[in-house]
């Protein structure tokens, strides 16, 4: 985890060499679909970055982002059925935490493009880990695990963005998000977020 807010860090100081910078910071209602939604319970999502600006003649911009999401399970203790050659044990899992942490990369269209007011359309990709820590008992496990993977992370999103003055911007966002776990299924998620842009010439 601090390898990768570190690697956040360094990129975002590459990003921000160009003459125009702008740094964010967003926090988000992140809803997880397909299995996810069953075990956890919505949760915060944070993420800080690096976008360039929107210009005249540039509808378009880059950036780059770290995103950490820390969700809750929706109940206590999940009872599950395992099967030791061929014969069937209930398995209580009680899970503590499942956290996303991500490292995205992204690329926005202003199809609204004006002083104040920019309408966005966009495109996320990036990868990251998954982890989850839970208790497992049962009379042939009795362990407390943490558990990881590694995965590729897709998000289409669109915004809107309302510039106060030369220096600070707000920003609303809805964004769909598209998991592939290495060995593993796939899943999704959305989230409702809103920011703060800090503009600097």
């Amino acid at each position: 985890m601090k390898k990768t807010f570190n690697l956040v860090l360094i990129l975002i100081s590459l990003f921000s060499i160009e003459a125009k910078s702008q740094y964010f910071a967003s926090i988000g209602n992140f809803r997880p679909n397909n299995d996810l939604r069953f075990i956890n319970k919505p949760a915060a999502s944070f993420e800080i970055g690096y976008l360039s600006k929107f210009e005249e003649d540039t509808p378009f911009r880059f950036g780059v982002g770290g995103q950490y999401i820390r969700m809750k399970p929706r109940s206590e203790l999940f009872r599950q059925v395992g099967f030791i050659n061929g014969n069937p044990y209930e398995l209580n899992v009680k899970y503590n935490s499942n956290t996303f942490a991500f490292l995205n990369f992204y690329s926005d269209y202003a199809f609204v493009n004006r002083d104040y007011l920019n309408c966005f359309a966009g495109i996320g990709i990036g990868g990251g880990i998954f982890m989850s820590e839970f208790v497992s008992n049962s009379i042939y496990v009795n362990a407390d695990v943490i558990d990881s993977n590694y995965m590729f992370n897709l998000k289409i999103r669109a915004g809107i963005e309302y510039t106060i003055n030369d220096y600070i911007t707000l920003q609303a966002s809805g964004c769909y998000y598209g998991f592939k776990f290495f060995g593993s299924s796939r899943y999704s998620a959305h989230d409702f977020a809103i920011g703060l842009l800090l503009n600097f010439e």
